[in-house]
């Protein structure tokens, strides 16, 4: 069964959100509990600006209430449990294909999302958190995201949240004439960003993280430690931040004296936010990811037309997607059959070698042959567990195989 849990920036609050966060290692301990628990078999973590997404292939008995409650209780915020929607199946693709597609984006038609699926399914492939059936899902989602794109107009113009933050300070440093742009953070995000700011002089960039000077050798301007510019911070004209940290690094008393009454501007894109809620002279604006909304919204209307055709895009591949997951599951049957064939005739094989004293290249051509037929075998089967799959779905396949593995070894460990 394939499901997901899923929080966003309708659903959930910023620091809700932030509270889904994990490091590698905590990530590959969660996964080893569900594993462990819930006999979970693939995983794929998206986490963006505004979503966090969980998709799982799990046994079809699985206790979807205590795996929703493990996911609950592991991520709660204040002692609050995040309200994951639940999707299944069916409902679950075609929510990634629309995710792909952008059409669940703040902004309708962005390509960032692409990058984000393809960065984090390849981490999670070199890690073995997927494989084979999560692996087609993902390459599927890209496909169907290529083609809304492509057949529609829903890219046409369109104003990403990136770009937009772009312009909100490339305009802000030419009103007030100022220069100095310090980025606090390493992380996705920041990098995304930069290469927006290829046209500026990187020498008054001012890169500020925990020990990472990378950036400011790639792109040029300076490096401070963290806690160095949070003691004493240069005068700055620009202030992005957007870190993983799980706390506030900007109160409003460093806000305020770190602004003073010159023109400055503040844009927090982490979450949880880094800076926190402050009253600032008027000289200054705090932005955040939220306040981007209002002109994201216009923007997305300007191609709110091109949403039904996206949307059949997106229900016919789902159709076509979904008949070829559930022949992946026949697959996976197909092996067993055959292997199950040729473990049934093992013994009688061995026996009629030695009875019949036949050489060890006999017994070989023996056994390939036996290989061979017990592939051709498992065939008939395999089609009928196909016709049965198509006519009533998963629970019809589990019938057919609780039935056979009350007989027969085959499938007893799956029960």
């Amino acid at each position: 069964m394939l499901i997901s849990f899923a929080l966003d920036y309708r659903t959930a609050e910023p620091a809700e959100l932030g509270a889904v966060d994990c490091d590698d290692t905590q990530r590959q301990h969660f996964i080893d509990a569900l594993r462990r628990d819930f006999g979970v078999e693939e995983l794929f973590f998206l986490k963006t600006c505004n979503r966090r997404e969980f998709y799982l292939t799990v046994p079809e008995e699985v206790d979807v209430r205590a795996l929703r409650t493990c996911f609950q209780t592991t991520f709660q915020c204040d002692g609050l449990l995040p309200e994951f929607q639940v999707r299944f199946d069916q409902h679950c693709v075609r929510h990634f294909f629309a995710v792909a597609s952008s059409l669940a984006s703040m902004a309708l038609g962005e390509y960032e999302i692409t990058h984000q699926i393809k960065s984090q399914s390849r981490q999670a492939a070199q890690v073995g958190q997927i494989g084979r059936r999560l692996s087609n899902l993902v390459e599927a989602a890209l496909h169907v995201g290529k083609r809304v794109r492509g057949e529609t107009q829903i890219g046409r113009q369109v104003v990403s949240p990136l770009s937009l933050v772009y312009q909100k300070i490339s305009g802000w440093l030419q009103r007030h004439g100022g220069a100095r742009v310090v980025f606090v953070g390493a992380g996705d995000y920041i990098r995304r960003l930069l290469p927006l700011f290829a046209g500026y002089d990187g020498g008054r960039f001012l890169f500020v993280n925990r020990s990472d000077n990378e950036l400011a050798d790639q792109y040029g301007g300076q490096a401070m430690s963290l806690a160095d510019f949070h003691a004493a911070p240069p005068l700055f004209d620009v202030l992005v931040t957007a870190t993983g940290a799980a706390r506030v690094l900007f109160d409003e008393d460093w806000l305020r004296r770190a602004v003073a009454d010159r023109p400055v501007m503040i844009f927090d894109g982490a979450t949880p936010p880094d800076c926190e809620a402050a009253c600032l002279p008027d000289t200054a604006r705090l932005w955040r990811l939220s306040d981007l909304e209002p002109e994201l919204r216009r923007n997305r209307r300007e191609r709110a037309a091109e949403i039904p055709e996206a949307e059949r895009i997106i229900e016919k591949e789902t159709a076509r997607f979904w008949d070829k997951w559930r022949g992946l599951a026949i697959s996976d049957d197909l092996q067993a059959l055959q292997d199950y064939y040729q473990q049934e005739a093992a013994a009688p094989v061995a026996a009629f070698a030695v009875k019949h004293g036949l050489s060890d290249r006999q017994q070989r051509e023996l056994q390939r042959l036996i290989a061979h037929v017990a592939r051709r075998l498992a065939v008939v089967p395999v089609l009928a567990l196909r016709a049965v799959t198509r006519e009533f779905g998963a629970q019809g396949m589990r019938l057919v195989k609780e039935a056979i593995a009350k007989g027969s070894p085959l499938y007893r460990r799956s029960r």
